[in-house]
């Protein structure tokens, strides 16, 4: 593998090129799972949440990131279990996350690339429509698409 230099920066052909390639693939899932997946996955059975709560703990790492600052991942946990118990401390998984997604909308709000809220609306529907395991059919709306599952 050939170093660029910074004063030989590479042209972008060469960078679609080697995103294409096998390393770089197998180093972004290295980097999704260490840094979003597994981090969300261990929170969750922490809290005891299902794959639903899974979810939308791995949502909120990837838009806040895992800093443990009010405004990150970290910061949105701590305000949500100072409101409410998880289930795996005797509370009730739609109470819990209901109150995650409070945090977390405090959070977005003071963004105004955070403004459209529709992501935090899919999460609310799906945790109405009692989704905890993220049975198919899903049908959701975010930032005015339309998706199905």
């Amino acid at each position: 593998m050939r170093i660029l230099t910074p004063t030989k920066a590479p042209r972008p052909s060469q960078v679609e090129e080697a995103c294409q390639t096998d390393e770089m693939i197998e180093a972004q899932n290295a980097v999704l799972d260490e840094q979003y997946m597994l981090p969300a996955v261990e929170y969750a059975q922490t809290d005891g949440l299902s794959p639903l709560g899974q979810y939308i703990y791995y949502d909120a790492l990837v838009v806040h990131g895992p800093g443990s600052d009010e405004d990150s991942f970290g910061g949105i946990r701590d305000a949500a279990l100072k409101a409410c118990r998880p289930p795996a401390q005797g509370g009730g998984e739609s109470e819990y996350l209901e109150a995650f997604l409070d945090a977390r909308t405090k959070v977005m709000l003071k963004e105004e690339a955070h403004s459209d809220l529709s992501r935090i609306d899919v999460q609310r529907t799906f945790i109405k429509e009692g989704k905890w395991n993220l049975t198919r059919p899903l049908h959701w709306t975010m930032y005015g698409d339309d998706f199905s599952l």
